[in-house]
């Protein structure tokens, strides 16, 4: 399970046994989480997190028996065919607005900004696309 807000804290199951949190919990949350879930067995935590996480609020978690799995994989990543994004970079060559290139392809916007953005960066096609 991810939870991706403290709030959920308080609605999770109790018979959680790994959970992914995707805040940087603080002990106040881990005691909440360790009242709720008693059959918790692993938490993973994001890498970048985890620099900016107390180790006292971490041993929390390992003196309990709880595994802390750190996880360097930051978002999901943007997986669309080499043809989208070619067509995506000609359409803003010939002066295109991003909104209107994300409605004709059937992109969001953001997705649409990156690709043009990181080829502005003078990337390779090849280094965009992977």
């Amino acid at each position: 399970m991810v939870l991706t807000r403290r709030s959920g804290l308080h609605k999770l199951p109790s018979n959680l046994q790994e959970i992914h949190l995707s805040f940087r919990p603080n002990r106040k949350d881990l005691q909440i989480l360790l009242r709720r879930c008693p059959n918790l067995k692993t938490v993973y935590l994001a890498g970048y997190k985890v620099k900016t996480i107390l180790p006292s609020t971490i041993k929390i978690l390992e003196d309990s028996g709880i595994r802390v799995e750190v996880e360097e994989v930051r978002g999901r990543p943007i997986e669309y065919p080499r043809e989208r994004v070619e067509k995506t970079i000609e359409l803003r060559n010939m002066g295109m607005s991003i909104r209107a290139i994300a409605a004709e392809l059937h992109v969001p916007r953001s997705v649409v900004h990156y690709w043009v953005t990181e080829a502005a960066k003078t990337k390779t096609r090849e280094e965009l696309i992977k």
